[in-house]
């Protein structure tokens, strides 16, 4: 038995002189299945998760409200052509967020009204904040200016 064979059998508990070649091979397979085990949940695989970005935006909206829904309409059809992603991920540039359906958040960043838009750093603290609506193109420029850009 070699030394990988000898600390298999220790780690799994086996009496090393009853280790005989198929059980140490058995013995790395029971290691190799819980080390694949380990990286999954519920049967499903962990991808890596992607970086958190430095800034972000947040834009707060309200159901009914028609600047937010223009804004959110240019956003969603400019914007991802751009190489902008949009979504609740820490790795997403853009996030929209419900105002009704929120209200934590809302009141973490002073948020009183919408379309309100906020950027935020990796930690969730408050960078820049804007109330109202705006074209997609403002949307980047004032981003921009505040830091947070994307290039495609």
């Amino acid at each position: 038995m070699n030394m990988v064979d000898t600390i298999l059998a220790f780690v799994l508990g086996l009496s090393i002189t009853t280790v005989g070649v198929g059980e140490a091979e058995r013995a790395k397979a029971d290691v190799a299945a819980a080390c694949c085990y380990a990286a999954m949940v519920d049967g499903a695989e962990l991808a890596p998760q992607p970086k958190a970005l430095p800034l972000r935006a947040l834009v707060f909206s309200a159901e009914g409200c028609a600047p937010c829904k223009a804004l959110h309409d240019a956003i969603t059809a400019e914007l991802p052509g751009k190489g902008w992603r949009i979504g609740p991920s820490a790795s997403d540039h853009l996030e929209f967020v419900e105002f009704s359906k929120d209200r934590a958040r809302a009141a973490k960043y002073g948020v009183t009204a919408t379309p309100t838009t906020v950027i935020v750093d990796e930690a969730g603290n408050q960078k820049a904040k804007v109330v109202g609506g705006m074209s997609a193109g403002f949307f980047v420029q004032w981003c921009a200016e505040k830091g947070l850009t994307v290039s495609k």
